[in-house]
């Protein structure tokens, strides 16, 4: 029985999608190690090939070299920005009881006026307002410590195999920019080379835009907000900035979310200085995006804004945090393979 071309698509597409499912769920935490080896090759391959032909430098000590010094600069920003994030999480944590007395006695400043202007049974809004925000806190004191030791030893155990993680990471990257042209060559004879070598190309495109794009946006809205709340006189300026930096990058949040209920919350308590400028960071990193981000990314990644979110919804349901790069990347990667065998 001859199959309809609509069923032809049903088929392919069905069987594709089972395919990069199984592909991301199982063969991908095993290979992942060796293709970000593989992509930091090629990165540093022209870096490499400069010292090679210029400065007489073996291949491999050239690519130690440029990997010691990538490490060294990262590391060492790495290490101050932690530990400036540290103390003032630190602060913050130290203070929290007095931020808690400030907060308890605004809200009994609110719950007054209420009461008042409504005129409810003196002490009724305040009894229930208070008493909710004792039993937070004392729900946070009793879980806060419990949480933290039964958490210590898998934390651990991740930042192990994080470092075994890295060390496997250099050490391939090593070997494969040693070894990068034979590896070019063979992947040349290989029989799907031209389709492998097509959807590829189409990837590589698609997702150096979309990466490149939110990383230059995620260091401008962190630098915006930091400089602004800096002005502001926030004490948290950098621990604040980089979280919102991190979150302006997830569409399924960004940093209205944020921005927004600080917004309100100092409005309500009265602190119209705070909020006017705490409004005016937001607006400028919301039209800097706004502004950027067609322009940095144009058309070159091929997935509309409904069908990112859509791709990152279930890739999160699907792989959980990862699925935030997974399933825009397996959206990608069906509609090209679709592509692909729909010419044969």
């Amino acid at each position: 029985m001859k199959i309809s071309d609509r069923g032809k698509r049903i088929c392919y597409l069905i069987g594709i999608t089972i395919g990069v499912y199984l592909s991301f769920r199982y063969l991908l935490p095993l290979v992942i190690p060796f293709f970000i080896a593989y992509l930091g090759a090629n990165l540093i391959s022209p870096i490499v090939g400069y010292m090679e032909k210029h400065w007489k430098v073996k291949r491999v000590v050239g690519t130690i070299l440029v990997i010691v010094v990538f490490l060294g600069i990262f590391g060492t920003f790495s290490i101050w920005f932690l530990q400036k994030l540290m103390e003032q999480a630190g602060r913050f944590f130290s203070n929290f009881y007095v931020y808690e007395d400030a907060i308890r006695q605004k809200l009994c400043d609110i719950c007054c006026g209420i009461e008042e202007k409504f005129g409810f049974q003196q002490n009724s809004v305040q009894f229930f307002m208070t008493d909710g925000v004792t039993k937070l806190t004392r729900m946070i004191e009793e879980n806060a410590m419990p949480t933290v030791v039964s958490n210590s030893v898998p934390a651990m155990k991740w930042i192990c195999e994080a470092i075994a993680l890295i060390f496997i990471i250099i050490v391939s990257m090593v070997f494969v920019s040693r070894d990068l042209e034979k590896i070019k060559e063979r992947q040349k004879k290989f029989v799907f080379y031209k389709e492998f070598s097509e959807i590829e190309d189409k990837l590589a495109h698609a997702g150096g835009a979309y990466l490149k794009t939110q990383f230059i946006l995620m260091l401008i809205t962190a630098t915006v907000c930091m400089i602004g709340l800096s002005i502001l006189r926030n004490g948290y300026a950098l621990l604040i900035g980089a979280t919102i930096g991190v979150l302006d990058a997830l569409p399924l949040i960004g940093s209205g979310l944020f921005f927004i209920s600080w917004v309100i919350i100092s409005f309500l308590f009265g602190n119209w200085k705070q909020g006017v400028g705490l409004l005016i960071i937001y607006l400028i990193c919301y039209f800097t995006r706004e502004f950027l981000e067609p322009r940095l990314m144009g058309k070159q990644i091929g997935i509309s804004e409904l069908e990112m979110i859509i791709s990152m919804y279930i890739g999160i349901k699907l792989f959980g945090l990862m699925g935030v790069l997974l399933g825009p990347v397996g959206y990608l990667l069906i509609e090209d393979i679709m592509v692909v065998c729909l010419k044969e």
